[in-house]
């Protein structure tokens, strides 16, 4: 299903806005609050924000109509979902896919889904203790590597394609690695065993001398006088 879609960030905020609010009505996105993720969105990099941004989330469908998408606001490595809308079965599943997969591509180590709903654990959500939950936001709003971008509509599946290829990657550059120790080992067990082979045969060669030459000294009893008739 996820290759019917593509995904962008940011390229339509106030459609994603509007199209939030015909869904859920004005609910807590009351004027006061618009204004503050308008102002939030509209002045990212200002320092008075303290890193803080507001982003848009958009999902298209094969013919190039917004089907899908949510608000969210990022700080650190953090992204947190807002409210989201979709207006086609099963984009608003995909945008949430595209989603988790996008924002591990771009750095980020945390998303705050909000309150616990069952539809969200079926797509692998898991619930935090506070205090854990507080710690890890802490910690991670300081981290500045993640940045939220993706100005051109990309393939949701090629999304998650993309980021679990780069995953498997690591996994398979240490079987790699294990199976070149264990060839390592073998061929130590090899030689190791080669050696003691020769040494056994070494030692089977000095017995068989040794007892050649046991064989081809006279008895005591048999002197030359013993031998004349």
């Amino acid at each position: 299903r996820a290759k019917r879609y593509t995904m962008t960030v940011d390229q339509c905020f106030e459609r994603v806005f509007q199209a939030c609010i015909d869904q859920h009505g004005l609910n807590w996105l009351y004027p006061p609050m618009q204004a503050c993720l308008y102002g939030i969105h509209h002045g990212r990099g200002d320092d008075g924000l303290h890193g803080v941004s507001a982003h848009s989330i958009e999902i298209w469908n094969e013919n190039d109509e917004l089907v899908a998408g949510e608000l969210g606001t990022a700080v650190g490595c953090i992204y947190t979902s807002l409210t989201g809308f979709y207006t086609e079965s099963g984009a608003g599943s995909v945008q949430l896919l595209a989603l988790s997969h996008w924002l591990q591509k771009c750095g980020f180590k945390l998303w705050d889904l909000g309150m616990f709903i069952d539809y969200k654990a079926s797509l692998g959500a898991g619930l935090l203790p506070r205090d854990a939950f507080l710690k890890l936001y802490a910690s991670w709003r300081q981290v500045k590597d993640a940045t939220l971008q993706c100005e051109q509509k990309t393939n949701c599946q090629q999304i998650v394609n993309d980021v679990v290829k780069q995953q498997q990657k690591p996994n398979e550059e240490n079987s790699i690695e294990m199976k070149e120790n264990e060839t390592v080992d073998e061929t130590q067990a090899t030689e190791k065993m080669s050696k003691n082979k020769q040494k056994k045969l070494a030692k089977m060669e000095r017995r068989k001398q040794a007892k050649a030459k046991q064989q081809q000294k006279p008895s005591n009893g048999d002197t030359d006088d013993d031998k004349q008739i």
